[in-house]
């Protein structure tokens, strides 16, 4: 009850549910509804937009990610997005 993470990764393309339906579930739960995700996924198209900045999604990470390359990229979002929040 007492976790909140701080980021999201959220893999787009699941079996049973895909990513922007587990996010509106994700987004259910009031602890959850400003925590900022990134999306992973393989499809190589999909790019950042408004529509996923209005959910909260932060970054969209496209795999296969090259090694050491996932933590950078996390990073990345991170900082720009904490950089966001200081604007005013």
């Amino acid at each position: 009850d007492s976790f909140t993470p701080d980021l999201i990764v959220l893999e787009l393309s699941m079996p049973d549910l895909n990513g922007v339906d587990a996010l509106a579930e994700l987004h259910k739960h009031y602890k959850l509804n400003d925590t900022p995700l990134v999306l992973l996924t393989t499809h190589t198209k999909i790019k950042m937009c408004d529509a996923y900045k209005r959910l909260g999604i932060i970054g969209v990470l496209h795999k296969p990610v090259q090694k050491g390359i996932f933590t950078e990229r996390i990073r990345y979002f991170w900082e720009e997005y904490q950089k966001s929040l200081k604007r005013p």
